[in-house]
């Protein structure tokens, strides 16, 4: 059963958000000079589509996801621009492991009327096996010329040179690929405003990677 949720949030208001079901909907229509931030957490999976329709508005998206054994998880996101000077910014990043597939697609429209907007877009992957495979699709529809925009991917497996270097400090391979795992996640982690939230995670995550 999927669980949809329908956000609208009035002109000046704020929210921060944490997504966490699996097979989950979840629709948000900012007022003007409103913002949100929204994190994806790593049991997520569904569609997200948010409306920028107040003049001013703002919303970062902000996710990581694991993806373990033959698991598959599709994240789906639509960022609409129709105010003017609205911003959105998009953060992921994904470890892959065994066999797992993680799927992230995210467009962004910026329609005629949204001019001085901005928005960005980056999705990072770690795979962490020759079997894992992940689909990244940053894309961006732009129908004025008065905005600025960027998108980007990357995918790669831990840096060789870094596992190298840690083992040289006294680190086993296993504690050497858990470090770099770290490091890659703590990037996204520190970008969550609540102390309490950023505990729960990191405590999802160590069981999740136990």
């Amino acid at each position: 059963m999927v669980n949809e949720t329908v956000l609208e949030l009035k002109t000046g208001e704020s929210r921060d958000l944490f997504l966490r079901e699996k097979d989950e909907k979840f629709e948000a229509i900012l007022g003007e000079r409103s913002y949100l931030h929204l994190f994806l957490e790593p049991d997520f999976s569904g569609d997200v589509f948010i409306r920028l329709k107040g003049d001013a508005s703002r919303v970062k998206v902000r996710g990581l996801a694991i993806g373990k054994g033959n698991e598959q998880i599709s994240r789906h996101i639509t960022i609409v621009h129709e105010g003017k000077s609205t911003a959105s910014e998009q953060i992921f990043k994904n470890i892959i492991f065994d066999e797992a597939t993680i799927t992230t697609d995210s467009l962004v429209k910026i329609e005629e009327k949204a001019v001085k907007s901005e928005a960005g877009q980056l999705i990072k992957n770690l795979l962490l096996s020759a079997k894992a495979k992940v689909v990244s699709n940053p894309h961006l529809t732009i129908k004025n010329r008065d905005v600025v925009a960027h998108h980007g991917a990357t995918s790669g497996a831990p840096d060789e040179q870094a596992l190298l270097y840690l083992e040289s400090r006294g680190m086993s391979k296993k504690e050497a690929k858990k470090a770099l795992i770290a490091s890659f996640l703590q990037e996204i982690i520190s970008l969550i405003p609540i102390a309490s939230e950023r505990k729960l995670l990191e405590k999802s995550i160590s069981k999740i990677l136990a």
